[in-house]
């Protein structure tokens, strides 16, 4: 799968179905399949909410891009510019909830309930997880329901609405919780050697996400120097040097298995500043170029 670098190198344009839906109601619910399409990075207020339900996509969310798959959920500021890009070849379902929350928390006395479970969307940054069958079906029902009712608009549909944001905003958030509280679980290991093994452990499976020493080390609840002398003590690598290893490992198996994504995507993908440094350091781990190892493993039988 490919990106039109074309379509993300210009001025981000305002999503002008999801804004005029928000002065009329703070909640815009849609399920939708999706082919490739012309369209530019777009913004919008608010929150966006995307359930994957069937195939795959890459979006690019400012400058990182995220590939998912089905199960997966993808959160973030409307106001980062976006957007979904599918194969040409290929259709991808997702289901999308928008909420203007800022809206909510100024008129939250005209709903009929409290809203303050959603007060930790003021500080929403970008998630993306993998969700448990539980969580999946019930942030799918909820999203099914928001966009039925939004489309019939029967007696009552704002108040069902918000009924059914309730309930999926609960679950993201146990969701969220779930992780977070699993990664501090991780950081009461008290030896230096489990310390080092959960952090590579943590990176082995974050090498999409923010590898930064400071974001680690903020992980583990320890200084940034602290952390880079166990790291070495007890693997013989520097830390940012593992970081590297891993994401390159990582790199060769999506040129083995999938051919659609560019070398550029790859290196965007895995937090590559460029796809001249990522060239440069797979050269320096592997001997070969991005494009020689791609060719190499390909015509292998």
């Amino acid at each position: 799968m490919s990106v039109d670098l074309s379509l993300i190198n210009h001025r981000p344009e305002t999503n002008n179905v999801v804004e005029r839906h928000f002065r009329r109601f703070p909640v815009f619910s849609r399920k939708e399949s999706l082919k490739a399409h012309p369209y530019k990075l777009h913004v919008q207020p608010g929150i966006e909410i995307n359930l994957s339900l069937a195939g795959s996509a890459i979006y690019v969310i400012g400058e990182r891009l995220y590939t998912t798959t089905p199960g997966q959920l993808l959160i973030f500021p409307g106001h980062i510019p976006h957007q979904v890009f599918v194969d040409k070849n290929g259709c991808y379902r997702r289901a999308v909830v928008c909420i203007d929350y800022p809206t909510i928390h100024r008129e939250q006395d005209s709903y009929p309930f409290p809203l303050s479970s959603l007060d930790w969307f003021d500080n929403v940054s970008c998630y993306q997880f993998q969700l448990q069958a539980k969580p999946f079906t019930t942030i799918k029902k909820a999203a099914a329901q928001m966009h039925s009712e939004l489309l019939e608009q029967k007696k009552g549909w704002q108040r069902m609405i918000i009924a059914e944001l309730l309930s999926l905003t609960v679950t993201v958030e146990r969701v969220v919780d779930e992780q977070l509280a699993a990664e501090h679980r991780l950081s009461q290991r008290h030896t230096s050697r489990d310390l080092t093994a959960q952090c590579c452990s943590f990176i082995e499976s974050r090498l999409y996400d923010d590898l930064s020493l400071t974001s680690v080390a903020e992980r583990f609840y320890v200084s940034p120097e602290h952390l880079t002398r166990t790291f070495k003590r007890d693997t013989g690598v520097a830390f940012y040097q593992y970081v590297l290893q891993e994401r390159i490992q990582e790199s060769k198996r999506i040129m083995r298995t999938n051919r659609d994504l560019s070398l550029t995507e790859i290196a965007y993908s895995l937090g590559f500043a460029s796809s001249s440094h990522f060239s440069r350091t797979f050269k320096s781990i592997t001997g070969l170029t991005p494009r020689e190892y791609r060719l190499q493993s390909h015509s292998e039988p």
